[in-house]
């Protein structure tokens, strides 16, 4: 179980193209994510949220996601690429064939594990696959 109250902010740099700033605390039995951003020269994103009962097999979580002015082949690339990860969404797949684009969005994550009820919006402009 998670202690209650910790606060930490850590910054990581990969490769000196991607920056994860992650701000983030911990609630009772979960964790508390405020103003986490993810930046490259063509990705900028923020991600604001909850994830609770970490303990268990399907942790319960409540996300919202905002990406702007971003591009979707480099997004794709950092994203994992498990055939079994989202039974609906394959996205190994997704890796295999590169989606290319330009794209920007705002986006809620809510319910447990590996089947998210989703709501929002996302605007692709010149995409393909």
């Amino acid at each position: 179980m998670l202690q209650k109250g910790l606060k930490l902010s850590v910054k990581i740099k990969l490769h000196h193209k991607l920056t994860a700033d992650i701000n983030f605390g911990t609630v009772e039995n979960g964790i508390n994510f405020e103003n986490t951003t993810l930046e490259a020269d063509r990705i900028h994103a923020l991600v604001n949220g909850k994830i609770f009962d970490i303990g268990n097999k399907a942790p319960k979580y409540n996300i919202e996601a905002e990406v702007k002015n971003t591009r979707l082949e480099d997004v794709v690339a950092i994203l994992p690429g498990s055939e079994t990860l989202l039974p609906d969404f394959n996205l190994y797949k997704l890796k295999k064939y590169v989606f290319y684009g330009d794209g920007e969005g705002k986006v809620k994550f809510t319910g447990q594990g590996n089947r998210p009820n989703v709501k929002g919006f996302v605007k692709l402009r010149d995409a393909y696959l």
